[in-house]
């Protein structure tokens, strides 16, 4: 069943105007236009304009699904997951809706362009980005400490997994191309698993740039590797640890 967030969200006439712009901005298929977005609902500071979007936004148990007032044809779901993702996190304890959606995700599914602060969403602990080719970095999971799985196959912009760094009780990590990518990964190394010390599960394939696996040299707790097509790799010291 899923947990749909109900709630009527009334604007002022003078809000409601600056909807339309909003809408066109957070709609748009282009990064920068979601991020200016997302930006200008927030410092507008009122939460119906946070409501009036995420009315609607139902959690199935792996997938945040919007609205149709929130979905556009054009709009490549990567920018639409990314608009969706910065409402919630931006918004303010006093929006119900993005209360609601918060108090409800656990595990989650989601091909994403970016998104902003996802300590938010506190029960987190199982997160699949896989798809999301235009995501760079992973900056928004700087303070998600409970996350215990990750897997980012397919996200072929990523250049290091940083937001990772410092999660205790992170246990598999799984990295590598999408079932049709033709494209060179980006990933230039693994450093930002450094801390994680409950790692038991690295799978990473195709990292093409990597040249070392520093980044491991902390997880002692580490069961399964499995390293396949990163011929760059030179330096094997991060096994030693």
């Amino acid at each position: 069943m899923k947990n749909r967030v109900s709630v009527t969200a009334r604007i002022s006439k003078e809000t409601s105007g600056q909807v339309s712009k909003l809408k066109m901005l957070l709609l748009a298929n282009d990064v920068d236009a979601v991020r200016q977005g997302i930006e200008i609902v927030r410092a507008l500071g009122d939460e119906r304009v946070f409501d009036y979007f995420l009315e609607g936004v139902t959690y199935d148990g792996l997938r945040i699904t919007p609205a149709r007032k929130f979905v556009n044809s054009s709009t490549s779901w990567q920018c639409l997951n990314y608009a969706m993702l910065g409402l919630i996190s931006r918004a303010s304890e006093e929006c119900v809706s993005a209360v609601e959606i918060r108090k409800i995700v656990k595990v989650l599914k989601m091909e994403a362009a970016g998104f902003e602060d996802m300590s938010v969403f506190k029960g987190l602990s199982g997160l699949d980005l896989s798809g999301g080719e235009l995501l760079e970095d992973l900056e928004g999971l700087t303070g998600c400490f409970g996350l215990e799985r990750v897997k980012l196959t397919g996200c072929v912009s990523l250049k290091n997994v940083d937001g990772l760094k410092g999660k205790k009780k992170l246990k598999e990590f799984v990295y590598g191309p999408g079932a049709s990518d033709d494209f060179i990964l980006s990933l230039e190394n693994i450093d930002g698993l450094s801390g994680c010390g409950s790692l038991r599960e690295v799978a990473i394939d195709s990292a093409e740039n990597i040249q070392d696996l520093d980044g491991i040299s902390e997880c002692t707790e580490l069961k399964e590797l499995s390293i396949s097509s990163c011929h760059s790799l030179k330096n094997l010291e991060g096994l030693t640890g």
